[in-house]
């Protein structure tokens, strides 16, 4: 291998999480940075991400996080008029019987009877509908793409090379690259979505307990006026999303095909997830059934806690893994990012601003 190349920070994954670390670093230090991608850039789980931003999580900690990037959206959006994002209505449809699912939501968001309904079944005695403030929606591949443009010239890009080993040593972190080439890093940050249960990541990301799971959403062509809502269903744990940039609406649903090698994970909707998804939708939607017309399939990586993770890895302290971001890298990115930051101050304290 030739060592010729060589950075102060690494940035593995040119995914939305991958990129938006790399901006928040531009921001706040004087290092070199190069974000490193087996492929181009959003091209991964980025590209096929629904893009919806939900102002919920399980934990306190994370539903701070949702409500910091929703924050961090809305003035990234305002001033790039030409990106792909909006806020969206949100009809939430929860058990009624259950209350605690209000836990779920930040305190910022306004939860109040639905004013009208959408396309989900009426609700009926077990299940209530609540309009709920707090929502956006983005083309998660275009924002992506935003990001690395606006870093060119700031952060080096190293496209279609594949990450073969990672190797500590007392100089710095060496990744053998699929070229052959080794780059040189003072600290990496590990952001490789669905592959972070892959070689040669895995020996890192086991200690953590990152599991990797298929994604399945269907395409359903139905029209999309600009007053739709998003509908999000509480105890199916699925959700239905007008795109007006995609003509269509998105129905996701969780399909539970865990420990999923990624790059198997092509060729579109398998017969069976068809079938699973269109029997739920058939329950909710039931207007929508005949107008699904294919889908996407991706994978993405979970946490045992479903809570993400920015954690040192490694022997050396040098190295933080952030993702398992559980199908919410979209709308918890700005958040990881600006914590993979705080944890790099203490390992490169002298470049990075407090």
């Amino acid at each position: 291998m030739q060592e010729r190349l060589r950075t102060d920070v690494v940035v593995v994954g040119g995914g939305v999480v991958g990129w938006m670390v790399a901006h928040r670093l531009a921001a706040a230090a004087d290092l070199g940075v190069t974000v490193i991608d087996r492929d181009l850039v959003a091209l991964g789980a980025s590209a096929r991400s629904a893009g919806m931003h939900f102002p919920t999580g399980r934990t306190e900690v994370v539903r701070e996080m949702a409500h910091a990037s929703q924050i961090f959206y809305e003035t990234f959006a305002a001033a790039r008029p030409a990106l792909r994002w909006r806020r969206v209505r949100m009809r939430v449809h929860a058990p009624t019987a259950e209350p605690r699912w209000l836990e779920r939501f930040t305190r910022q968001s306004r939860v109040r009877p639905a004013r009208d309904a959408g396309p989900v079944v009426p609700s009926r005695p077990e299940r209530s509908a609540f309009d709920v403030d707090g929502a956006n929606h983005a083309d998660v591949g275009q924002l992506a793409r935003t990001l690395a443009t606006e870093l060119h010239g700031r952060v080096a890009r190293i496209e279609g090379v594949g990450v073969a080993t990672i190797t500590e040593r007392d100089d710095g972190i060496a990744f053998g690259l699929t070229t052959g080439d080794t780059l040189l890093a003072r600290a990496a940050v590990l952001a490789p979505g669905p592959w972070a249960a892959s070689p040669p990541f895995a020996p890192l990301t086991e200690p953590l307990g990152v599991r990797t799971k298929r994604i399945v959403a269907l395409h359903v062509a139905a029209p999309v006026a600009a007053e739709d809502a998003a509908e999000l269903l509480i105890a199916e744990d699925a959700f239905l999303l007008p795109i007006p940039w995609l003509g269509a609406w998105l129905f996701s649903y969780t399909c539970e095909d865990w420990d999923v090698d990624p790059d198997a994970c092509v060729g579109g909707v398998a017969p069976a997830h068809l079938a699973e998804a269109t029997a739920l939708l058939h329950g909710l939607a039931p207007s929508f059934v005949d107008r699904v017309r294919g889908g996407r399939v991706f994978c993405d990586a979970y946490s045992p806690d479903r809570a993400p993770l920015v954690a040192p890895v490694g022997a050396g302290g040098r190295m933080l893994f952030v993702g398992a971001c559980n199908g919410s890298g979209y709308r918890l990115a700005p958040a990881i990012a600006q914590a993979a930051v705080e944890r790099l101050t203490h390992l490169l304290p002298s470049e990075i601003a407090a």
